[in-house]
This record gives C-alpha cells, sequence and structure tokens, in this order.
C-alpha cells in the first residue's frame, strides 16, 4: 500500500523567518539584496528574530497530539454560547451560503495549538490602511496570508464620511481583518477537522433549540436591532411565531449571525412587499369567513334569522375552508420551491388544492431522507387538507402508514449494522486470543517484557485505526482519514515492526474499508 502526503515540512531556510517578513511559502529571503550601510540588524529586529525561533522549536518540541485535540474541540462545541455563535449564512444568487464564523475558527485553532494567527497594520497613507492577515502552523512550517486595503470611510443611509478618529479607523481595520483572518486559519486547519466541528454544533444547538415563548421573544428582539419585525419572521418561516420548530429557529440564529457581522442584510432574507406581510393574517380571515358563512346558511342575501340571546353556539361542528392553501417545507423546516420542468422558473411556494397537496407529499416521502421530518414540517398543510377534502384524507393516511414502514426498515439497517460491527469485534477479539496462544505455545518471551507490551500498545493502535475506518460513512472522509499524516505514521510503523500480527489487523481493516467503497488498493 502507498499513501502521499501534503503536510512536508518547507525547506529549512523558510523556517527561520523574522515576524516582520510577510511572504508566502516558497519565496526566499534575499539577504543579499540588504544595503551594506545599513549595519546591524537592529534589536527589535534580533527580538522579534528570537522570538520566532523560540515559538518554533516550542512548538516541534511539543507536537500536537490530533487525538487529544480533536476530542478538546469536540468537547468545546458541546457548549450552547459556542454553538450558537460558529455558523453564519448569507444568500448569493439566489442559494444560500453557509460555513463557520470567525468564532469557531479560532476556538478550533486554540485547541489544535501551534498556530500563530493574527492581523497586522502594515502602513496607513493617503486615507488608506495596508493589511495582513495571517496564520502560522509552526509544527509543519505552513503559512498563509491575505493582504488588502481598508479606506477610512464609513457607508451610512444618508450617504458617508471620512473616518479621522484612530478609534474608528482601528475597528474598521480589525472588522474587515476578521473575515480574512477566517479564511487563512481554515487553510490551516484540516477541513475534516472544521467539519467534525461544525456537525458537534449542529448537534448542539438540535439539542439546546429553546422554542419557548420567552425565548421567541428575545429572538424578535434581537433581530428587531436590525429592522426585522415579527411578521417578516414569520413570513419567511410559512407559519406563526409559536409555531416555529427547532430546524427553524436554527437557520433563523445563522442568518442573525450574518447580519450581526455584516456578511448580509436585512434585504437578502426577508420580504419587504408590505402586502406579503398579511398571508397568514388573511387565511386566518378566510376561516373566520367561512365559519360565518356556514353559520347563516351560507348565502348572504337569503333572509337572516336572529338566534336566540341565550342559544348556545353549536358544539362539534368544523367550519370548511373557504380557500385552501398549504406552504411547502423541507426536512429542515425551510420554505420549498416549486420549479417548472420546462423553462427552470419556480412557479410557486404553496398549493391551493388540497388534492395536490396531498399527491404531492405522497411523491416526496419515498425519496426522502428524513420522511418524518418532512412530514412533521408540513403538519399545518396536512391538518387543512384533511379538513377540505375527504380524497386527501386518504392519501394522507396512506402516507403516513408509508413513513412507518420506512421507519420500521431503518430500524432493522441499523440492527445489521449493529450485527455487523458486533461480528468485526469477536473476529478481532478472536485473533487476538489466537495470537496470546501462540505465544504462549512458542514461548517467545515472558508475558511482562518489555516487547510483548510494546506489541500489546502496537495491537491496540491497530484496533483503534480499525474503528476509526468503520465509522466513516463515506469514501470522501474516508479518503482524508487515510490521508492523515497519523494514519500514514501508525501504517509504516505497524508494517516495520509487527508485520504477522498488528500490522496484518491495521490492513485488513483497511482493505475490508476500501472493498466498502470500492476503491482499489496499490500493492
Amino acid at each position: 500500500m502507498s499513501w502521499s502526503s501534503n503536510n512536508a515540512p518547507p525547506p529549512d531556510d523558510e523556517q527561520n523567518l523574522p515576524a516582520t517578513t510577510f511572504r508566502r511559502p516558497g519565496e526566499h529571503y534575499d539577504t543579499t539584496a540588504v544595503p551594506a550601510q545599513q549595519g546591524l540588524i537592529s534589536v527589535e529586529q534580533q527580538r522579534a528574530i528570537a522570538e520566532v525561533q523560540a515559538r518554533m522549536i516550542i512548538a516541534r518540541s511539543n507536537p500536537r497530539d490530533e487525538r487529544r485535540a480533536l476530542e478538546a474541540i469536540l468537547r468545546d462545541c458541546t457548549r450552547r454560547t459556542l454553538a450558537e455563535t460558529a455558523h453564519y449564512s448569507y444568500s448569493r444568487g439566489g442559494q444560500d451560503v453557509s460555513g463557520p464564523t470567525i468564532r469557531l475558527a479560532e476556538a478550533v485553532a486554540r485547541r489544535w495549538g501551534n498556530i500563530a494567527s493574527g492581523i497586522k497594520v502594515l502602513n496607513r497613507v493617503n486615507g488608506y490602511s495596508e493589511c495582513v492577515a495571517y496564520a502560522w502552523d509552526l509544527e509543519t512550517g505552513y503559512y498563509d496570508e491575505r493582504q488588502f486595503q481598508v479606506k477610512h470611510w464609513r457607508d451610512t443611509k444618508k450617504g458617508g464620511y471620512v473616518l479621522t478618529d484612530e478609534r474608528d479607523i482601528y475597528e474598521t481595520e480589525m472588522n474587515m481583518g476578521q473575515r480574512r483572518k477566517r479564511a487563512v486559519l481554515l487553510t490551516v486547519i484540516p477541513g475534516d477537522i472544521i467539519e467534525a466541528a461544525e456537525d458537534q454544533c449542529d448537534e448542539t444547538l438540535k439539542a439546546n433549540a429553546d422554542t419557548s415563548p420567552e425565548a421567541l421573544k428575545k429572538m424578535v428582539e434581537a433581530f428587531a436591532v436590525f429592522g426585522v419585525t415579527q411578521a417578516d419572521i414569520e413570513i419567511r418561516c410559512q407559519r406563526h411565531l409559536e409555531s416555529i420548530n427547532p430546524a427553524q429557529l436554527i437557520q433563523l440564529r445563522k442568518i442573525y449571525n450574518s447580519l450581526r457581522d455584516g456578511m448580509s442584510s436585512k434585504d437578502d432574507w426577508f420580504v419587504n412587499d408590505p402586502a406579503a406581510r398579511v398571508v397568514n393574517q388573511q387565511r386566518r380571515i378566510d376561516v373566520q369567513r367561512a365559519a360565518q358563512k356556514a353559520a347563516t346558511g351560507g348565502d348572504q342575501q337569503q333572509k337572516k334569522v336572529e338566534a336566540p340571546k341565550d342559544a348556545e353556539p353549536p358544539k362539534d361542528v368544523v367550519p370548511p375552508l373557504a380557500e385552501f392553501r398549504a406552504f411547502l417545507s423541507d426536512e429542515a423546516g425551510n420554505p420549498i420551491e416549486l420549479i417548472d420542468k420546462d423553462t427552470g422558473e419556480v412557479t410557486q411556494q404553496s398549493i391551493s388544492n388540497p388534492v395536490d397537496f396531498a399527491n404531492w407529499l405522497a411523491g416526496v416521502i419515498p425519496s426522502s431522507g428524513n420522511p418524518g421530518a418532512l412530514y412533521d414540517n408540513n403538519l399545518e398543510g396536512i391538518a387543512d387538507a384533511m379538513t377540505a377534502s375527504g380524497e386527501a384524507t386518504t392519501i394522507l393516511e396512506a402516507v403516513k402508514v408509508k413513513i412507518q414502514e420506512m421507519d420500521a426498515q431503518r430500524m432493522q439497517l441499523a440492527d445489521k449494522k449493529t450485527a455487523a460491527e458486533a461480528a468485526a469485534s469477536a473476529q478481532r477479539e478472536s485473533a487476538l486470543k489466537a495470537e496470546a496462544e501462540r505465544r504462549e505455545q512458542e514461548k517467545v518471551a515472558p508475558a511482562e517484557s518489555i516487547d510483548d507490551q510494546r506489541r500489546a500498545r502496537a495491537i491496540q493502535t491497530a484496533n483503534q485505526w480499525v474503528e476509526e475506518m468503520q465509522k466513516v460513512e463515506d469514501s470522501d472522509k474516508f479518503r482524508l482519514l487515510v490521508a492523515n499524516t497519523a494514519f500514514q505514521t501508525s501504517n509504516a510503523r505497524l508494517k516495520r515492526d509487527y508485520p504477522d500480527d498488528a500490522w496484518v489487523i491495521f490492513d485488513t481493516g483497511f482493505r475490508e474499508a476500501c472493498k466498502r467503497f470500492n476503491i482499489k488498493v496499490e500493492e
């Protein structure tokens, strides 16, 4: 087997540069270009060089433990305060773009360790600041930077003005530099580490999503700072505030982070048309009118009959809907836009016929990755459709049965997966037992010898890597695992020192994983 790594350290002449030198990896520091008349290097430069050299020596003498670092990162991401600020989202080209915020990137970098990063102002001249954002992995020597200009100017709704106050200029520089700092940190830190942190933050938000009236009130107050009203939020979610689900709450938090960091504006997310703000209110009015029409006999031109003052209202009467309209939501609670197959244009975001709505839901449920969530996020439309049409009721009841069948199938698959993992574990235990018996028969060495202890640790390491490979769910993540430096180092060491036992376990697990993802193994 053979693997290749792209994390090779830079040449020696690129590892001892002063902190004030900003250049990309591969560019060489030409000392011959320094004029002779400048004399000796200043004390400040010598101090800077010594500081960088000391940091690099400390970093390489205390290399990071990637497993412990990842565990610490995931542990930090279980904190609700970090998870709430871990994602941003903005709209571009009609699509939502999301990613990790600078807060999450800094938290990951702190736990990953041996990384120097920051924002420096190189020069201020003619109303502009020349700045650089950088990130440097002191352990591997990988370096990345973003150079940018910041104009001393602030835009407002009434125009703009030149910044002259030192504090205003500094805050503008740092605000513009945060995005570049996030970009360089994400290039230095491995992508699978960032993805794992994002996934853990999502799980934390789902587990701690507070949809209580008090929490929703605080959310509305927070959005009000950006001119977003409760009606704007309800129109985007296509439901009343009190019926917002946890998935929609998580998406609204991402939008809030984007607005707060200046990556998007209110117009990117919320409808500005005043007429659209009464969609839900108009629907309730239609229901009330239908109830009044049913109570008066259905014809306003007929003679009205005054009911006795002491008469009680009729019970168990469900008024028909004057006009059915169901807004569509996906598994995450986001609005769905129906696309015309011929023109490719958006035709509608809702369905006005209860039978058509029931047929639409019946068509998308079989291919859904989470049919239960899809059904729950469209409960309002389902209830209205079942009230409005008996045919729609029959279709939707069949849909519910279909969902129960799909859930049962998923449970069966999960049980099979658990059984397969148990069989693999038993196979590994059997291999270890056979190895122990072989040693006992050959009497190679005492049980407590140093060699046996090392061999046992090697076998334990091989089993841990096999477990990691079994946890991977797709081929892309498996390739990232194989490209990991620790993975390659373990493979080489086990193959060299323990080719007959520990490496056999490691190699068998690797080949089984390659077979599972249809990856050809290079001999």
